[in-house]
């Protein structure tokens, strides 16, 4: 079996992040331009599906022979039924009870416009959220990135380092605390496992959370700004949310080291 040769470190990968955008500079021109009609949140999506498929297509050419497309989804090791209810639960649990309140704080605090939306104006962005981005976010940081770490530097180094890369390609302030978490945790799960279907309905899951959670606080709320989301309760939730995320986190943790399917690499 051919070893992956690229990336196979931090330089490499954010090489290839960084030059995917240059074929989409003069589309993005144009667009700019306007001498094409297209709606922001329908280019925005365009633009990212183009830039994903520029990374794999330039990452199945540096890694020709080695890898192929439908390597991607090649099945690998699995958790048991228990541990995949902690995992749902994890997911949830800190979404709702940590990140989206944190999020909520930051983003009250820099910005000026309203933090408390509908997220079904935008159905464009809330399919992208569910579908689009798990999908291809999935391919490129843990089927790419991650896996050619995985090939270079320890587990847990290979992990951090991925989980890191994926949270500064988020930019935005309010976002970096849940993809930096989000991005160990499935770094985690595509390290134990080597199966992309399992962190990409995890990744789903989590802006499924959030989308939903949106909606609930834009229902009880209305439209507006908020920095304590849940009002009085805001410190308690997030106080019981890290005593939770913890203990499962440990019990998964302590299931996995346990799970007879275990590989030589954990």
């Amino acid at each position: 079996m051919k070893m992956i040769k690229y990336p196979k470190n931090v330089v490499q990968a954010m090489m290839l992040l960084v030059f995917g955008f240059i074929p989409l500079l003069p589309l993005i021109a144009i667009n700019e331009l306007h001498i094409i009609n297209i709606p922001k949140e329908m280019f925005n999506h365009i633009i990212f599906l183009l830039y994903f498929l520029g990374i794999v297509l330039f990452y199945l050419w540096k890694n020709k022979g080695a890898v192929s497309f439908i390597s991607f989804f090649k099945a690998g090791d699995s958790f048991n039924v228990v541990a995949y209810i902690i995992i749902c639960l994890l997911v949830i649990i800190f979404q709702v009870g940590i990140n989206i309140p944190l999020a909520k704080f930051i983003s009250y605090h820099l910005s000026k416009t309203n933090n408390i939306t509908n997220p079904l104006n935008d159905i464009y962005t809330v399919l992208g959220s569910i579908i689009l981005a798990p999908f291809c976010e999935e391919i490129i940081f843990r089927g790419i990135i991650l896996r050619g770490f995985l090939g270079n530097y320890s587990f847990k180094v290979a992990i951090l380092l991925s989980a890191i890369i994926f949270c500064v390609f988020h930019i935005n302030p309010p976002q970096l605390i849940g993809a930096l978490t989000l991005g160990l945790f499935l770094g985690y799960i595509y390290g134990y496992t080597r199966t992309l279907g399992t962190t990409i309905i995890f990744h789903s899951l989590s802006n499924l959370t959030s989308v939903l959670t949106a909606l609930l606080l834009f229902q009880t709320l209305g439209p507006g700004r908020a920095d304590i989301i849940y009002g009085k309760w805001t410190i308690l939730t997030v106080g019981v949310s890290v005593i939770l995320v913890g203990g499962l986190t440990y019990l998964l943790y302590a299931l996995v080291r346990k799970m007879c399917i275990k590989n030589s690499y954990l």
